[in-house]
């Protein structure tokens, strides 16, 4: 499953870290699946097959997370 997402300015800092969160479901849980990276793009390899996934993108100006501002909207999606 590939999560893809456009470049986000985050207040004055522009955000160059971004991290991808999973849940079974919008309601469930969020796991973080990809840590802090500056790519614009995820490729969740441990998706079990068929099953949906609701996933959020959070961005933050700092490679630790710090100032992260809030989660993207939802989107699902399945591998």
């Amino acid at each position: 499953m590939q999560i893809v997402w456009d470049e986000v300015c985050n207040g004055p800092d522009y955000a160059t870290y971004y991290n991808v969160w999973r849940a079974t479901s919008e309601g469930g849980t969020k796991t973080s699946i990809s840590g802090w990276q500056t790519e614009l793009g995820f490729e969740d390899t441990e998706a079990t097959p068929g099953t949906p996934y609701t996933y959020w993108v959070q961005a933050a100006p700092f490679g630790d997370g710090s100032g992260a501002g809030d989660y993207s909207d939802p989107d699902t999606g399945w591998r």
